[in-house]
């Protein structure tokens, strides 16, 4: 295995410059978020011979949209063919990354009880919510029934199937997206407005 970065350099932030059609798009709202927060701990990655950022793009502009002069940057030396790829497998790589959602829930759990809070994370408290919710076992009717007492009357939604499924961040940034105009903010409502804005036929089968 080769190592093309050897070392991190304090660059002035226009020496280097956005690689040429790149395909990724980013929240640099969340990232300059993090970037205030937390500082800047991991550098862009350059080609040397064109000063094109291969991997960081969105970093660099954050770091310009706050005013910064300089940038931290590691230098690789890599023809244009080589450059390419960095990009596409910078990008491509981050989209098949996955989460273990007991240990991202216990990070954040941890996270959130200190000063600051969930700030410079890239999440909300109603994030940690949703993983709880995903995480808590599912009840049976009968449980349910018991949980809210002997005179408690089942409800239609008590039989409903329960789906659980993970997907990469981006995706589920874009679910949320799309789905502001559920009737509340539930996974529940959410994925119905989905449903209904994909054309779905809320009355076939009932």
């Amino acid at each position: 295995m080769r190592f093309l970065a050897q070392k991190i350099e304090i660059v002035p932030v226009d020496s280097i410059k956005p690689f040429p059609g790149n395909p990724r798009r980013s929240d640099t709202g969340m990232i300059r978020a993090s970037l205030d927060e937390n500082g800047m701990f991991a550098p862009v990655i350059v080609q040397r011979s064109s000063g094109h950022i291969l991997h960081g793009n969105h970093t660099w502009e954050s770091v310009k949209d706050l005013g910064s002069k300089d940038i931290a940057v590691a230098f690789v030396d890599v023809d244009d063919a080589a450059a390419r790829k960095i990009v596409a497998a910078a990008n491509r790589t981050s989209d098949l990354s996955t989460y273990d959602d007991q240990a991202l829930y216990d990070l954040l759990a941890q996270i959130s009880e200190g000063d600051g809070g969930l700030a410079g994370t890239g999440y909300e408290q109603g994030d940690l919510m949703h993983l709880e919710q995903l995480l808590a076992p599912a009840m049976d009717l009968d449980d349910a029934i018991g949980a809210a007492g002997d005179d408690a009357v089942p409800q239609e939604s008590d039989l409903w199937p329960e789906l659980k499924f993970r997907v990469p961040p981006h995706a589920r940034d874009g679910f949320l997206q799309l789905t502001t105009d559920a009737d509340d903010d539930t996974d529940t409502a959410r994925f119905l407005d989905l449903l209904r804005k994909a054309g779905w036929d809320e009355t076939a089968g009932v």
